[in-house]
């Protein structure tokens, strides 16, 4: 199956991006953004990660027409934070998950949103509530190869020791990057 990122106006489908075009143009692009703060990538694989969600028969339905919204954030937000080591996961989920949106709240809930936390423990399947199950096979035959080496992904950023107190605002900073 052929999945697509956006869709055109020619029934035959020949001006509608492909979803694994779009993912590797998006992570080029984020890599070039934030070399400049070292965190190229990292970037590049939020940005290849960020819309894994469109490998869903939902997702491909809702470009055809359907009027049913489909959560497609939240599956690049579970695996970026199921394969990046350490605290970057989380930052990279938030990115991910927050890409339509903005950014949720962690673990808090008081602005009528889901949670990120909520949203990564959500379960695949199709049953209400669940996300729509991946593609596994397909984005992962089209993608996995792209992906850097994991232990080589942390950016060489530092954060400012002498603004210890704002260190919240600097991860926050940093994740809107």
């Amino acid at each position: 199956m052929q999945y697509y990122a956006h869709s055109g106006n020619n029934p035959d489908k020949s001006d509608w991006q492909t979803l694994d075009d779009h993912l590797l143009k998006v992570a080029a692009t984020a890599e070039t953004n934030a070399k400049h703060f070292k965190a190229g990538k990292i970037s590049w694989l939020a940005g290849l990660l960020h819309d894994l969600g469109k490998y869903t028969p939902e997702f491909q339905a809702r470009l055809e027409g359907s009027k049913n919204s489909v959560d497609h954030a939240t599956a690049g937000a579970k695996i970026a934070s199921e394969i990046i080591p350490g605290h970057w996961s989380k930052l990279i989920a938030y990115a991910i998950a927050g890409h339509h949106a903005g950014l949720a709240n962690g673990k808090v809930e008081g602005d009528g949103r889901r949670t990120l936390d909520a949203r990564l423990k959500q379960e695949f399947g199709t049953e209400q509530g669940k996300l729509p199950r991946l593609d596994d096979k397909t984005w992962r035959k089209q993608l996995e190869s792209s992906i850097p080496a994991l232990d080589q992904l942390s950016p060489a950023i530092k954060l400012l020791p002498e603004k210890e107190k704002e260190r919240g605002f600097q991860f926050a900073f940093l994740i809107r990057m």
